[in-house]
């Protein structure tokens, strides 16, 4: 897998990456990129599990259901 942020990191472009998503989940635990502790977060895959964003996803799912009903399909 080509990294992008291990050149970047590794000539100081950037200060540090958080990571969120990979390819291939789970990812390997040998990973070069797992070798960056002191500026490299990786998190599993669930950043975008917060409240709000349950919340945001119920509410389109209510609607993407009320719209079918009415045969207001987009």
């Amino acid at each position: 897998m080509k990294l992008p942020y291990k050149k970047a990191l590794n000539q100081g472009a950037i200060a540090g990456a958080g990571i969120d998503v990979f390819v291939t989940e789970p990812t390997n635990p040998t990973l070069d990129l797992l070798k960056f502790k002191d500026n490299v977060v990786v998190s599993p895959h669930c950043a975008g599990v917060t409240v709000e964003s349950s919340a945001r996803t119920a509410r389109i799912a209510a609607q993407n259901v009320v719209n079918g009903l009415n045969l207001n399909v987009r």
